[in-house]
């Protein structure tokens, strides 16, 4: 069987869909490494029940080394315990305050304080959102992540919110400074920020803000197709966002080509399929 890794698009709640895709990949190949793009939380109607259902899953999935979570935009908010506990905030006044402005800048519709409450009750959770990730250097010339990475911003400023370590030391001016670059929602999605982090960029209306160095997979912008374009320097943007009926397929070919397949789980081994040869930035 050949050897492949595997992109789950947003999840929102289906994680039971996305454990069958997994099933089904590890059936027909050789499964390496396993990415989920986000947005772990969240769907219409949901509650409290089942966010502490997905909390749990996600602790878990977090635990399995073949596993590799990336942060979405409707995950921010429910990890602002993890961020209080982590830069030591003890005071009560100091918590509430702090909580208040993280919550103006990384909340996202669909949080609740009642589904707040029940996934931050669940054992394991500020280790799970510890490990997730902003960004995913899957090859010199492909990037995996929630929703996009602008052409302004290097890779190496994305310390984010997981990257905050009990040693590091920020004022409150430079939190909500770097809070802001990741979690601020754009003028395409409501926000105030001109080009918006790699939560929030939108595929559509941001399409020219995204940055060509390299390929990059991503999902966040919901749509009942799989869609893609060309940047000028030969490089790809895809989106799997389609409310989990797609999945994508990674394959390294050879040093300077990776496959990308995007399948339909509806019907996996005779849908429609979009496959895309993604290659290093063509450099005139």
């Amino acid at each position: 069987m050949s050897k492949v890794d595997l992109v789950i698009p947003d999840t929102h709640h289906k994680w039971t869909l996305a454990e069958d895709i997994i099933r089904w990949a590890k059936d027909h190949y050789d499964l390496g490494t396993i990415y989920f793009l986000g947005d772990y939380f969240d769907d219409w109607g949901d509650g409290p029940y089942q966010s502490r259902k997905t909390a749990e899953w996600l602790v878990g999935s977090t635990n399995d080394s073949q596993r590799v979570h990336l942060i979405g935009n409707h995950d921010t908010p429910y990890m602002c315990n993890t961020v209080i506990e982590t830069l030591g905030i003890k005071d009560s006044e100091e918590i509430d305050r702090f909580a208040q402005k993280y919550l103006r800048i990384a909340g996202c519709s669909g949080w609740d304080p009642h589904k707040h409450r029940a996934i931050n009750e669940v054992d394991g959770i500020e280790e799970a959102f510890k490990k997730l990730k902003t960004v995913v250097r899957y090859n010199e010339y492909v990037r995996i992540s929630h929703a996009g990475l602008a052409d302004h911003f290097n890779e190496d400023e994305f310390w984010g919110l997981v990257w905050l370590r009990e040693e590091d030391v920020f004022t409150d001016d430079e939190f909500f400074y770097e809070l802001r670059k990741l979690c601020g929602a754009g003028y395409s999605r409501g926000g105030e920020i001109a080009r918006p982090g790699p939560f929030w960029l939108d595929f559509h209306a941001d399409k020219g803000f995204y940055c060509g160095d390299f390929n990059q997979i991503v999902g966040h912008s919901q749509g009942k197709n799989v869609r893609y374009f060309k940047n000028k320097n030969n490089t790809f943007a895809l989106c799997l966002d389609t409310r989990m009926q797609h999945f994508g397929i990674l394959q390294a070919m050879d040093e300077e080509s990776t496959l990308v397949t995007a399948y339909s789980w509806e019907n996996p081994a005779k849908g429609d399929h979009i496959t895309l040869r993604m290659k290093p930035p063509k450099v005139e």
